[in-house]
């Protein structure tokens, strides 16, 4: 299974952001404004083991 590391701070400009996002990232509809820490990577610890 494929698991990625995002954190999903708070944004004080959240509407600016969305719109940015919406105009350039084909999966902001999918996924709230995020940091990726780490990128998806293979792995088969479950979530809490993680």
């Amino acid at each position: 299974m494929k698991r990625a590391v995002v954190l999903f701070p708070k944004f004080n400009n959240i509407d600016t952001i969305n719109n940015i996002r919406a105009k350039y990232d084909p999966l902001a509809n999918y996924i709230a404004p995020h940091i990726t820490i780490v990128f998806p990577f293979e792995c088969n610890l479950t979530t809490h083991e993680l």
